[in-house]
């Protein structure tokens, strides 16, 4: 893993004063955008950390439709820091359980239904 990607995780952790250990970073599985997604483990406590083109944290549009979805009520990861110099924001970590695993949990359709509205009521 890049230096400097350790240097920058190490840096966002402590100046929010969350955790702190030996890092560990892993490689997400990214979207189809220029951002870079990054498991960070601090001790025991793990994070996500995103890279992407720096930015105005004021005008990022991730940051914008996050704190839309926060303020209207809809779970979303916390945000721990932000530097929109070197394009870098540490949130919390959720896991890897997508709806989609879920789903392939269920063996009743109702089940699934009701997966579906609890969704659609959250949106």
């Amino acid at each position: 893993m890049s230096e400097t990607i350790l240097n920058d995780a190490h840096r966002l952790i402590k100046e929010a004063q969350i955790s702190s250990g030996k890092i560990r970073v892993q490689k997400l599985a990214g979207d189809a955008s220029l951002r870079r997604y990054y498991r960070v483990w601090s001790g025991e406590e793990s994070f996500v950390l995103m890279l992407t083109e720096p930015f105005e944290p004021q005008r990022f549009d991730f940051l914008l439709v996050r704190n839309h979805l926060e303020q209207a009520g809809v779970p979303v990861p916390r945000l721990l820091n932000v530097d929109g110099q070197k394009g870098a924001l540490l949130l919390e970590d959720l896991g890897d359980r997508t709806m989609l695993h879920r789903l392939g949990e269920l063996e009743d359709p109702e089940a699934e239904e009701r997966l579906f509205a609890q969704a659609l009521e959250l949106l």
